[in-house]
């Protein structure tokens, strides 16, 4: 029996069970994606992924459009929602990429 499948058979009086991934790879739609499959598959009650919200990062390590990384945040974001009970998004360096690092652009 898997650790999600365990965790929903306890009573969680000050915890929930979470599952936690990254956004949709920019080449896999939604329903192919594994990472996000994976989470939903979980069935927990609250899915969690992060995604890039620094442009380098975007640009430069994902190696996408600032544009299609909005859509890879915003499909997966909606995707989850609609597959669990709470779905939250994780801003990664969101503070970094608008007041900490001066841009490089």
């Amino acid at each position: 029996m898997g650790f999600f499948d365990m965790g929903r058979k306890e009573k969680w009086d000050h915890a929930r069970i979470t599952a936690f991934g990254s956004t949709r790879h920019a080449k896999n739609a939604v329903n192919a994606d594994p990472n996000l499959q994976a989470l939903v598959s979980s069935k927990a009650p609250v899915l969690i992924i992060f995604g890039k919200s620094w442009d380098f990062h975007v640009t430069d390590a994902l190696r996408v459009s600032l544009d299609d990384n909005l859509a890879m945040i915003g499909t997966s974001v909606k995707y989850l929602a609609a597959h669990s009970d709470e779905m939250l998004y994780d801003a990664e360096h969101s503070s970094t990429a608008t007041n900490t690092i001066p841009s490089t652009r």
